[in-house]
């Protein structure tokens, strides 16, 4: 076999490599995806429940820092997927408007706790286990459109891309709720609202890692 045979035979299953689309266009075209996803969310449960809230005070405090947490974990798993830039070390500064969101809950809480300490008990009372189905349901059809997305780049650090990823899920799914769920109380919010983010993103980044690094040793064995 020439030379000539021997690279066409390599190069006929090859095809055309597309750049990357530029770091900031990515980052606002996922954006404005996740945004729509939330907004149609927000209107299906409306059109189910019958339920609307405007956030006002605390809540659009509240709302606002959970915007801010989405768009900052956005940005860091666009980052994660940029060759130029991904890391294996979290960022130190990517959770600081998650954490800020749940101590204006918590400071909400013990402002009322030292009030009115029975009023503040209340939600103990209620099993609203609907927040979190609003919040998952949301944060389901994101975490998928942002994955196809994010996996047009290369995964190199996996735990650092399913955090930055399942945050960002939850973060939008979250601020769906605070424009569905009426019920301001702190307690409530702790419990429904808060929990079940600080709950999912560690459940779900182990459970996404375990899965990609699976797929990935099985794809190499498949390979030889």
């Amino acid at each position: 076999m020439s030379n000539i045979d021997f690279i066409q035979n390599l190069s006929k299953d090859l095809k055309p490599v597309q750049p990357l689309k530029s770091y900031s266009r990515r980052l606002i075209e996922l954006l404005m995806i996740c945004a729509l996803l939330t907004i149609a969310g927000v209107v299906l449960w409306y059109f189910r429940i019958g339920e609307y809230h405007i956030p006002s005070g605390r809540s659009l405090a509240e709302a606002l820092f959970l915007i801010i947490s989405a768009s900052v974990f956005t940005f860091f798993a666009v980052r994660s997927v940029s060759p130029h830039h991904s890391s294996r070390q979290l960022s130190k500064w990517g959770h600081v408007p998650l954490v800020a969101w749940t101590l204006i809950v918590l400071t909400g809480f013990i402002r009322l706790y030292l009030d009115q300490p029975s009023e503040a008990l209340i939600a103990l009372n209620y099993k609203t286990w609907l927040c979190p189905a609003v919040t998952l349901s949301i944060a389901l059809p994101v975490s998928l459109a942002s994955f196809v997305y994010l996996n047009r780049g290369l995964i190199h650090f996996p735990v650092s891309t399913f955090v930055y990823w399942s945050a960002l899920s939850m973060a939008f799914g979250t601020i769906g709720l605070s424009f569905v769920c009426p019920w301001e109380d702190p307690l409530h919010e702790l419990l429904w609202h808060v929990l079940p983010v600080f709950m999912a993103i560690p459940f779900v980044t182990a459970l996404t890692t375990l899965i990609f690094r699976f797929w990935n040793t099985s794809k190499k064995q498949r390979s030889f």
